[in-house]
This record gives C-alpha cells, sequence and structure tokens, in this order.
C-alpha cells in the first residue's frame, strides 16, 4: 500500500496553501512544528516538536513529504538519511506562497507527478529538473504501472539524445509512449520497443515489456525451488516470452506457505496471487470450461478476454500454464496477495527509539490492530488507515483478529509496546497458528499468512539505560504478572532469578494486587536481597509524564506500584557510581567480577 503523503507546515502562516494541497489527496495530513513549552497556535492534523526527527521518521517510514517551507530545511533534515536513490520516497518543497513547486528527491519515484497534480490544484509552476522531463514531458525510466523497462541504465542516454533534438521511433503498441509529446517518426537511429517477447536491449534501444502473462501454476508437495524454475523458464523459453512481461504466478490458496514457490517468487521478481479452489470451480462452472487446474488459474487470472497460448508444461510434480490478456494488467486486481503479518514493536513510545524497520512497516501496512495507548503512540504513521482498536489486554483477541484479517490477503501490522519477541502477543500469535481450529487456533487461511517481527526496545531496557548498567553482569526478565491466579508461577520464576544473583527486571504487574500476594512476593525479595539493596521503578518510559524512583528493597510497596510500571530490582554486585553531572547511576562492577560465588546470599548457597 502506498502511503498517503504528509503535508509539513513549519510556519502558521503556510496552512493556507496546506489545506489546499492536503484536498487534493486522500488521506492527507498536515503536520505542523510547535514548541514544546507551548501549545499549537494552529489546528494542525498532528504536531511535532523536532523537524529533523519528524521528516527522518517520515522518510524512513517511506512516506510521501511534502514540505510547505524552505528547501534547505528538508534538505539538511534528510542528507544523514539519504542513500540509494532507487528506493527514496517522494519529497517536494513547496513556497509558502504556493507559487513554485519543487521535487527533490524521488522524482521517478512519484515526486514528478504529484508536483504537476499539486501544481494544477495551486495553479502555479511545478519546476521539474529531471533529465527528459521538461522536453519529453514523459520519463522514459520510469514507464507507468503494467509494464517493464528491460534496461533502465540506457534511459538516460535516450532521454538526453531527444532533449538534443534527435527523434525516436516506436515499434509494438504502447499507448503512453504514442499518446505523448515524444518526437516519433518512422524511422530514427533511437528505438522505443514494446513488445511481451525477448528483445536485444542496448544503448539507443529500449525495451518495454506489457505485463499481459499470467502463468497458471500447479504443483505437487515437496517439489523443489530448482525444478519450478525450470519449469517456468522452459515455458516461457518455448514461446520466446520475456520474463518481464509476466504480470503474475497465480495458484491455490493452498498453497500459499510452500516455501519453494515463495523463494521462486523472490528470486525471479514476480508476484505471487491466489484463488480458492471454491472461486476457481465456480468460474469454469460459470463459463462451462473443462480445462485442468492450471489453465483455468491462468485465465481466471488474465481476465475475461484473455486466451491460453503455447503447450501446457506438465511433468509429475509440477503443471504450469500461460495465459495472455489484451492490455496491461495490475498484478494487485488479480485474485488476492498471500497475507502479511507484521508484529512491530514500536519501542516505549518515543519516536526516536521507534527502529526504522518498524516504521516503514507500519506505513506500508493496510490496516493496523492493537490497543488505543499503542496506536496513538504511532498515529503520524497510520493516519488513513483502517484501525482495528482493542482494550488493554485482550492479547488473544487482537492475535486472532489479525491473523484472520491477514488470510484474507491484507498486509495486518499488529502493535505492541517494546519488543516483538518479548510481547505476549507475540507468543499467542505462534500457538494460535500451531493448533487446529478445533482446538482453539485459527482458520487455514490464517495459519499460511507470512509472519515477521520488527524488534523494539522493551520499557525495562530504557528504564536500564536511563538508570545505569544494572544489568552489566547478567539480568533475567520476568514476564508480567497477569492476576492474582498467576503469582504461585510468577514466585516460582522470581525464585530461581533471585538463586542465581541475578539483576531482574519486571514489567507491569497486575493492577489491584491482593494485599496477601504483594506481602509473598515482597517476602520472597527480602529473603535473598539485602533490605537496603536498590530498587527502580520507572512509569511511562519515554513518554509523557515520565517517572524514575530510586527506593531501597525495604521502603518498597509491590501493592502500590502503578500497573504500567517497570521495576528494577539489583543483584548483590550493584552499585552506585560516584556522581557525575549532578546525578549518581547504577552499575554491576565488570572489573570487580572475578569469583562472585563467594558473594552470592546464603539463600542461594
Amino acid at each position: 500500500m502506498v502511503s498517503a503523503p504528509v503535508i509539513i507546515v513549519v510556519s502558521p502562516s503556510a496552512l493556507p496553501v496546506a489545506r489546499i494541497v492536503s484536498a487534493l489527496f486522500e488521506g492527507a495530513l498536515i503536520h505542523g512544528y510547535s514548541r514544546r513549552s507551548k501549545l499549537p497556535v494552529v489546528d494542525y492534523h498532528i504536531s511535532f516538536h523536532d523537524l529533523s526527527i519528524h521528516l527522518q521518521d517520515l522518510y524512513e517510514a517511506e512516506t510521501p513529504i511534502i514540505g510547505i517551507c524552505g528547501a534547505s530545511s528538508l534538505i539538511r533534515a534528510l542528507a544523514p538519511d539519504l542513500g540509494d536513490k532507487a528506493v527514496e520516497p517522494p519529497v517536494l518543497a513547496i513556497s509558502e506562497d504556493g507559487e513554485c513547486v519543487v521535487p527533490l528527491l524521488g522524482g521517478h519515484h512519484g515526486a514528478n507527478a504529484l508536483a504537476r497534480k499539486i501544481a494544477e490544484g495551486l495553479e502555479s509552476y511545478a519546476a521539474l529538473t529531471s533529465a527528459g522531463e521538461a522536453v519529453c514531458g514523459i520519463a522514459l525510466n520510469e514507464p507507468p504501472h503494467g509494464w517493464t523497462l528491460a534496461n533502465p541504465r540506457d534511459a538516460k542516454g535516450v532521454m538526453a539524445r531527444l532533449q538534443a533534438g534527435e527523434t525516436a521511433v516506436l515499434r509494438g503498441e504502447c499507448d503512453w509512449i504514442s499518446e505523448s509529446s515524444l518526437p516519433l517518426t518512422s524511422d530514427a537511429d533511437i528505438e522505443l520497443v514494446a513488445s511481451e517477447y525477448v528483445e536485444t536491449p542496448c544503448e539507443g534501444r529500449l525495451i518495454y515489456y506489457p505485463h499481459t502473462l499470467v502463468l497458471g501454476l500447479d504443483v505437487e508437495e515437496g517439489v523443489g525451488i530448482a525444478e519450478l524454475e525450470l519449469a517456468v523458464l522452459k515455458a516461457l523459453e518455448a514461446e520466446r516470452f520475456a520474463i518481464g512481461a509476466v504480470a503474475a504466478i497465480v495458484m491455490d490458496e493452498k498453497l500459499a506457505d510452500n516455501a519453494a514457490i515463495n523463494e521462486l517468487s523472490e528470486k525471479l521478481h514476480l508476484p505471487l496471487r491466489f484463488y480458492s479452489q471454491q472461486e476457481r470451480t465456480a468460474w469454469q462452472e460459470n463459463r462451462k470450461l473443462e480445462q485442468g487446474v492450471s489453465e483455468a488459474l491462468a485465465l481466471l487470472g488474465a481476465g475475461v478476454s484473455s486466451r491460453l497460448v503455447g503447450s501446457k508444461q506438465r511433468n509429475d510434480a509440477v503443471s504450469l500454464a500461460i495465459a495472455q490478456a489484451s492490455k496491461p494488467l495490475d498484478s494487485e486486481e488479480i485474485g488476492r496477495a498471500r497475507g502479511c503479518l507484521s508484529v512491530v514493536g514500536i519501542g516505549p513510545g518515543k519516536e526516536c527509539w521507534r527502529t526504522p524497520e518498524a516504521s516503514r512497516w507500519l506505513a506500508q501496512a493496510d490496516e493496523i490492530v492493537g490497543c488505543a495507548k499503542h496506536l496513538d503512540q504511532v498515529a503520524p504513521l497510520i493516519r488513513g488507515k483502517q484501525r482495528h482498536v482493542f482494550p488493554s489486554g485482550a492479547e488473544h483477541e487482537r492475535a486472532s483478529f489479525a491473523l484472520e484479517h491477514a488470510g484474507k490477503g491484507h498486509n495486518v501490522a499488529l502493535v505492541c509496546s517494546g519488543d516483538a519477541g518479548v510481547s505476549n502477543v507475540s507468543a499467542l500469535i505462534y500457538d494460535l497458528i500451531s493448533r487446529s481450529k478445533d482446538c482453539g487456533g485459527v482458520s487455514d487461511a490464517a495459519s499460511r499468512v507470512e509472519i515477521k517481527a520488527a524488534p523494539g526496545i522493551s520499557q525495562v531496557q530504557a528504564l536500564a539505560s536511563l538508570v545505569g548498567a544494572p544489568f552489566a553482569q547478567g539480568s533475567c526478565l520476568i514476564p508480567a504478572l497477569e492476576n492474582d491466579e498467576s503469582v504461585d508461577a510468577f514466585l516460582l520464576k522470581l525464585e530461581h532469578a533471585l538463586k542465581g544473583d541475578y539483576a531482574i527486571g519486571m514489567n507491569a504487574l497486575c493492577a489491584h494486587l491482593a494485599k496477601d500476594k504483594a506481602a509473598q512476593i515482597t517476602n520472597l525479595l527480602l529473603r535473598y536481597r539485602d533490605a537496603e539493596i536498590p530498587v527502580v521503578v520507572g512509569v511511562n518510559i519515554g513518554c509523557e509524564g515520565q517517572s524514575i524512583h530510586v527506593t531501597p528493597l525495604s521502603e518498597l510497596n509491590i501493592a502500590e506500584v502503578n500497573e504500567g510500571a517497570s521495576i528494577i530490582i539489583a543483584s548483590s554486585l550493584t552499585q552506585l557510581s560516584r556522581e557525575c553531572g549532578g546525578k549518581r547511576f547504577l552499575y554491576t562492577s565488570k572489573l570487580d567480577a572475578g569469583d562472585q560465588s563467594a558473594d552470592l546470599p546464603e539463600a542461594a548457597q
């Protein structure tokens, strides 16, 4: 999913132009700068306090950026992140009066098209500086959706020659070239070739492949990547078809999680699309067709005006057919993709503590699942997306819902705080796909989705860094205490950690913990730790209202600890540093580690 552009406003005086631009694009919101010490003076959709961090976060998430400000502000902010221009998102600058629109980055990745649309809406001027744009009116190195350029490296030279006054000849049918303002003649040294067949590209000869071919594929279980690749390439070679003309490989949805098929898709850069058996048979019955599975899938994917081409390729493990459509196809309109569920750990909440990968996955997702608090923390990245909000604690419901929606072919992001690998909801996902539907698991379609996880910083990790290095000589993270009934299991885990003299990190204790249960935890801690040993309690780490308190173990009242708090209990070797800048830090010395067995508490020995 391509993200809606974000309109960046630094000064309220740019707001009138921002409103016009925002209205041009569905889901485009205005992000406005405001000082931390002041309330926003205007009603922006989103307010931010640090221009550089906010812009970098959007850029790393591949979000199109439209800045109504000086171009230099955008350039300086994004300079540290600039790298491969082949993957950069569009970045544009608009003067505050709206008179000039300048694409700065991603000219051939949508920025030029955005600039033209904005200039038309503002009745102003788009300053297009990309090679060939001013004279040719189109970007020959960036064909429209449904086409592939075989030799993009030769396009720049061709556009330069056209700018210098040369002409070109178009061989084959290609509306977007023939209807452009390119200087086309019946004979010229520059050739623009549009064909489904293999052609030889060279300097001065650009080859464009229309996505008119669909491969219908049916395979037996256990088939390998080598056998699959050979079948595909052999089928295309038999008809001299170019692989660049293939719009998609179409299969039955039961093969969605087949490792060899997914590896083939990645290796050949061909999208996979799926239909259910019911959809395929209903389509065949409606048209009274009696073809085999692979032929039916190819025709179903290519559309009603398509036809089978070439002979069917078949062996003991692979059956493959090719259908040809009458016009270029959009692969996203063929069947559905294999669903994807991204478990996104967003850290404690601070933007600069969130990984670029997490931001990118959120921006790419079609649907977002999470509790209200976590979704509010990533609001700038998910505006305009479908949000499914669950109450805090409804982890099973969240995990099951996210899997089932991904099973329908959606790209779903399941947001969790901290680190995805530590989150309870991640464990639930793997539990659900490992069970049958009858035993509390999810549907077959949901169990076949792609699952990936973006790591993040847990609140207790962040707390440890803020107070020093209490985990330096070994630590143990105890899972959250969810209710009074789980206290016995919690105490068993806690006792093992105390016996090993680990520094212990604990996330959120349950709300309204009964006094007798809290007393059990306190007594166990005092059994293995000195009463004066430091305990750190952190609340809202990395968020507004952050507070950190260090107290002796003897003064810790477990029953009064905030439900959203994180706790660090020092080991017997944890020390306080000397004062540094008015602060003292907790750390477990590495220099004094030596033989620590003699220093363990008596109960641990």
